[in-house]
């Protein structure tokens, strides 16, 4: 075992890893020093080796039990005093009772507690060294009072035998002299001159004289530093052998002397006489020195172990009694314990343990106590007490007998462990909700079992959880409310006359009552009702609504739970990402049911309710999120394949397999190795493929290229990075199946070739057509206008009507050539606009009602042009502008007999510059309508119809509105007329 300077040595006994790294880790992080076996013979072979100063010793063992261990350790006087400590998974009375008469000093029960651990180990290793120290003290007690006797019986003789020789003058001094010299005390003689005359040899070697002694008593004494007891100088006159001198006789004298050959100062104890003759004259003084050092700091380490005994006793965090074994009175009781139990001191000492109110369960009677007597152990675990005030505590209560200066004495520890049991408890009770919310149950079943929970945790009458419902939080599960009490608070919003929920000005609901300030985190923690994170607790609400304005309750209350008679009622807000998603509600018709640290505990509660409640809703939109992913990936037509960074098969679906053909063996076996090869095998470049693999592979790269198998097939394929958390997790490959897209596409081209070489070629032959026809046009209108101008004077009306209508005729085809060979340019994309700035009205529109004034008034219309632009102009293309007009002003004449025609330029209410054009013609059908912009198209048709054209006319009009990005409209009523309306969406204008 350690000495007094040595670390202290535990031994750890367990055949689990596991429990001797976590003791060995407590213990040596608190400096203890630790051995570990385990085994029982080896426990056994170990203590038998070295002694240790404490065992750990695990009941249950491979060889052995700890039980036979501890016996066979306590039946050898070797290990038996060193103390063991039982180590047991069960908390079982039986195996403790059998402990304990075995020889165990205590339990620690697993999984173990670093502070129960420490606090156990800490206690049975000062109560070992107090025994330790009690018992050396009283040993050396022992031994220094059977040392003074002896010298007292010594000096007593000596004296005796001294008087006995001053007094006979028949002894000789040569036997005085032998007497004085065989003593083991100083001895001094002063003759009346106050002379040392005489020192025995312990004397004279003491203070380095000669055995001569002849030195004056005075000088003496001042040539020394002698000190009282208290440490201050004493006066020569004070020295014993000069009081002696003067005829007083001085006992048991102290001092403290500073030794001359050695320096080193030594308590000294004299007894002086005075000398007298015969006739009682003084004729000297004999002086008895013993050196009682040793003895003295006997004194002071007894004191010492006294007073660290005190402080232990007075500064102990459990509660200490002392008994007097023989009465069974109370004889000291620590600090502690009176605050522990709220009692005075007066009310325990020179007590009966068993008179007591509040022990009567520990010790019913006297023959109890008889019994702690003769067993000298007592321990009762979890032993309900009840203090001055009327609280129920929990107490591990353990009396143990000490012999102290060979007085039996009983010791009693008691120690509070209600907030050990509760945290056990509350650990069970974490357990099972923790196991609860990991159940795969539906939600609502697994809130009515937490609820069931925490109502036989707490025994409250009522528990209950709102959780939001759109914008109320009605109740969503209860236990103990009566449907009465639901029904009135089931819903929190304010709600008008119809049942509507009445919203506030930032169109949030109202909640009413106390629960509604929770949830809208109407709270004040400066407030004793409220806590710091929101919630709120009242242990007598008959009180708190008296005492309480509706100011301080943040809210107009219902009273619903005061009025069913709920004196403590606490509301703790469920958190979901700082948001208050429900309540948790506790109540119960007695006062006084909370604490604020149990309040915080079922804050913590709630908090893991509110992740359970969050972790469910992302459960469920991964679950939904899954299963759209595979309906995505099962509906799409590309063949999907999804790696992880280290290339290991993430995903798939049914197209990546069809495509590939790759057997179902080998996408379950999840081998990268074996789908590769299998890959591989089916293309025509398998090391460009594995390239491009290795290449993107842990990069963020995306790419696309195309795979060309050995069966002719072709296979699109992209691959786009993933990442996870910030950084790259893997890779997604696409695989799409684009052999008839390319096999289309190559038709396709071919088939635009020829398209293309059919265009050029009916190009060529419009153009050539076109030439062939002006040609002889160009001669005929030439030879008529000739013929005209020579015949003018001699020809009628009727020959020149013949003329006009030859020219009219050559204008109608030349103009028709012209439509179809813009038409066919703008179908073959041959049309390159250039644009320019122009003024519409300038440019434009007053040239073209110039050039058809002359058929509109050969009809009789009116044109009227109506200009609100200024001069601004737009950028646009020339050509097609004029095109666009010109057909639309020609139809416009074209298709009215008689009335107007209105020509409007001006800016709408968005900014945009328009061109309106309205006639009073013939007008169109509404059927007529949907199709006026398809080329060739004509509301009459053959050779009866009313006006000439080929219909190509207005398709032109819209291909060119396009081209100048504008946009085109007409209204028509048949008989009434048209509006034909031009808008230019946001043209460059200057």
């Amino acid at each position: 075992m350690s000495t007094d300077n040595e670390i202290e040595t535990i031994l750890i006994v367990d055949d689990m890893l596991v429990n001797l790294h976590l003791l060995s880790k407590i213990l040596t992080d608190h400096g203890y020093k630790v051995r570990a076996v385990k085994t029982g013979y080896e426990t056994i072979a170990s203590v038998n080796n070295e002694l240790p100063d404490l065992i750990l010793l695990d009941i249950i063992l491979p060889d052995i039990n700890g039980y036979e261990v501890c016996t066979q350790l306590k039946a050898n006087e070797k290990t038996c005093l060193v103390p063991i400590i039982f180590l047991s998974a069960l908390d079982k009375t039986e195996e403790k009772l059998r402990g304990f008469e075995v020889g165990g000093v205590d339990f620690i029960t697993k999984p173990f507690i670093v502070e129960e651990v420490l606090v156990r180990v800490q206690t049975h290793l000062e109560i070992t060294r107090q025994r330790t120290q009690l018992k050396k003290d009283a040993d050396f007690l022992i031994q220094s009072n059977d040392l003074l006797n002896h010298e007292i019986k010594e000096r007593k003789l000596a004296e005796e035998k001294i008087k006995s020789l001053l007094n006979s003058v028949e002894i000789e001094k040569s036997m005085l002299e032998s007497l004085i010299n065989s003593m083991t005390a100083e001895v001094w003689f002063a003759d009346k001159d106050k002379i040392y005359t005489l020192a025995n040899p312990i004397a004279i070697k003491t203070f380095g004289l000669s055995s001569n002694v002849m030195i004056k008593v005075e000088e003496f004494i001042s040539s020394l530093n002698i000190l009282r007891p208290d440490g201050t100088p004493l006066l020569v006159e004070e020295h014993p052998t000069l009081k002696a001198l003067k005829g007083d006789t001085v006992l048991n004298h102290e001092e403290i002397v500073q030794i001359p050959t050695t320096g080193e100062f030594r308590y000294r104890r004299i007894n002086a006489a005075p000398v007298k003759d015969s006739d009682g004259n003084i004729i000297g003084a004999v002086s008895v020195v013993r050196d009682i050092t040793e003895y003295k700091q006997a004194q002071k380490k007894i004191m010492a172990s006294e007073i660290k005994y005190r402080r232990l006793f007075e500064s102990a965090k459990d509660g200490i009694l002392i008994l007097d074994a023989e009465t069974g009175k109370i004889v000291d009781v620590n600090p502690f314990l009176i605050e522990l139990l709220g009692y005075s001191r007066e009310e325990f000492i020179e007590k009966a343990i068993w008179e007591i109110g509040f022990f009567k369960d520990v010790v019913a009677n006297y023959d109890n106590f008889l019994e702690l007597q003769q067993q000298e152990y007592i321990r009762y675990e979890n032993l309900p007490l009840e203090t001055a005030d009327g609280r129920k505590i929990n107490v591990e209560f353990i009396s143990n007998v000490y012999l102290v200066n060979e007085k039996k004495v009983i010791q009693c520890n008691i120690r509070n462990i209600s907030e050990r049991l509760l945290a056990k408890h509350r650990q069970i009770f974490i357990a099972k909700i923790l196991a609860i919310l990991n159940r795969p149950n539906d939600w609502h079943k697994i809130i009515n079992d937490i609820l069931t929970e925490i109502k036989k945790f707490t025994n409250f009458d009522a528990v209950a959880i709102r959780l939001k419902e759109g914008d109320d939080y009605p109740y969503y599960a209860v236990n103990g409310l009566s449907e009465i009490f639901v029904s009135k608070e089931r819903f929190l919003c304010s709600r008008d006359k119809n049942g509507d929920i009445i919203y506030d000005d930032n169109g949030k609901p109202h909640l009413e009552c106390m629960c509604g300030n929770i949830i809208s985190k109407r709270t004040d923690p400066l407030l004793p009702f409220f806590t710091t994170k929101g919630s709120f607790w009242s242990n007598n609400t008959t009180e708190l609504l008296a005492n309480s304005t509706e100011e301080e309750l943040q809210a107009t209350t219902r009273n619903h739970c005061n009025g069913a008679g709920y004196q403590s009622v606490a509301l703790i807000p469920l958190i979901n990402s700082d948001e208050t998603i429900g309540i948790l509600q506790l109540n119960d018709k007695r006062t006084n049911q909370f604490t604020l640290e149990m309040i915080h505990f079922f804050e913590k509660i709630a908090m893991s309710l509110g992740i359970a409640f969050k972790r469910m809703k992302n459960e469920k939109l991964i679950k939904e999120s899954e299963e759209n992913l595979r309906v995505i990936l099962e509906s799409t037509n590309d063949g999907i394949l999804a790696v992880d960074k280290n290339n290991k098969i993430i995903k798939t679906n049914k197209r990546f397999t069809e495509l590939w053909g790759i057997p179902k063996e080998i996408i379950d076996s999840k081998d990268e190795n074996i789908l590769l090869n299998f890959i591989l095998e089916q293309l025509i470049n398998p090391i460009e493929f594995l390239n491009k693999v290795n290449k993107l592979n842990n990069t963020t790269e995306s790419d696309y290229d195309t795979l060309l198998f050995k069966d002719g097939r072709i296979i699109e394929r992209s691959s786009y990075h993933l990442i996870l958390a910030n950084s790259i997790y893997g890779r997604v490959w696409s695989f799409r199946d684009i052999t008839e897209r390319k096999r289309n596409e190559k038709e396709l081209f071919i088939a635009k070739e020829r398209a293309e070489q059919s265009d050029k070629l009916k190009t060529e032959f419009l153009s050539q057509m076109s030439h062939e026809v002006r040609t002889p046009l160009n001669v005929i209108n030439g030879n008529v206008e000739y013929l005209s101008e020579i015949l003018n004077d001699n020809i009628d009306d009727e020959v020149k009507q013949c003329f006009n209508a030859i020219g009219l005729a050559s204008e109608r085809i030349i103009r028709t050539i012209e439509i179809i060979l813009n038409y066919s340019e703008l179908q073959t994309g041959g049309y390159k606009p250039d644009l320019t700035y122009i003024d519409l009205g300038k440019d434009i529109i007053n040239p073209l009602i110039a050039e058809h004034k002359r058929s509109a008034e050969t009809k009789g219309l009116r044109i009227t042009f109506t200009n609100k632009m200024d001069a601004r102009q737009i950028q646009a293309d020339e050509y097609s502008i004029k095109q666009i007009f010109a057909n639309l002003i020609d139809n416009a004449i074209k298709y009215s007999n008689h009335g107007y025609i209105e020509i409007l330029l001006d800016i709408n209410e968005t900014g945009n510059i328009f061109v309106q054009i309205k006639d009073t013609g013939v007008g169109m059908s509404p059927e007529f309508l949907s199709h006026i912009f398809e080329p060739f198209v004509q509301e009459e048709h053959g050779y009866s119809r009313s006006y000439d054209g080929n219909g190509l006319g207005l398709a032109l009009v819209e291909k060119y509105c396009k081209i100048n990005n504008a946009v085109i409209e007409v209204e028509s009523k048949k008989n009434i007329g048209s509006t034909f309306k031009v808008t230019f969406s946001n043209p460059e204008i200057k």
